[in-house]
């Protein structure tokens, strides 16, 4: 397993989950996850979080905050970002080059959502503090 980072991407108490391509080759196939993807060599994980979001959701926020980092029993570490976007920010979000839709959800909303395993463990154990990251007042606005 690789390291990877994940953005809670939030605008108007909503985030960003991305439906993931229904390939068999790839895990977790057609299932939804937070944008964010693995780090490359020789990226530091914030490097790995502003590339991936422009890939996957084709903006790079101008803010991007670290939350926290999980180590796996692999090995391999988990990085969390959370980035609250401006007006402009989110009208130029749109999906990228994986994925086969996205959409803005409240946390109950994506609490009935299917999610990779990973999300799902993380998403049930961390349920508070996820609704408070998210509902939270965008520290950006003016």
């Amino acid at each position: 397993m690789t390291s990877g980072s994940k953005a809670f991407v939030v605008y108007n108490k909503k985030f960003i989950l991305i439906l993931r391509d229904d390939k068999p080759s790839i895990p977790w196939p057609n299932v939804w996850n937070l944008p964010g993807g693995g780090i490359e060599e020789g990226e530091i994980p914030e490097e790995a979080m502003r590339r991936e979001l422009q890939e996957e959701i084709c903006i790079t926020p101008k803010h991007i905050e670290f939350i926290e980092e999980q180590k796996h029993p692999s090995g391999a570490i988990a990085y969390r970002y959370v980035s609250y976007l401006t007006d402009e920010e989110a009208e130029l979000v749109k999906l990228g080059d994986e994925g086969q839709q996205l959409g803005f959800f409240t946390v109950s909303e994506a609490e009935k959502m299917e999610h990779t395993g990973f999300f799902n463990k993380y998403f049930q154990a961390n349920k508070e503090k996820i609704t408070e990251l998210v509902e939270r007042e965008n520290p950006h606005s003016f």
